[in-house]
């Protein structure tokens, strides 16, 4: 399960309003390097 505040995906098709998210043992590898460099990024950085 994620924690709050993790990085969620959702592939091409998938809706976030009615989709689950990927899960982290479904991630592919360049999927799971994405997640690993989004969550340590601050998203309010000018």
């Amino acid at each position: 399960m994620w924690r709050a505040g993790d990085v969620r995906l959702w592939r091409s098709g998938a809706h976030p309003l009615l989709d689950a998210p990927v899960s982290l043992s479904d991630l592919t590898e360049a999927e799971s390097l994405l997640v690993e460099r989004v969550e340590g990024e601050p998203f309010d950085d000018p």
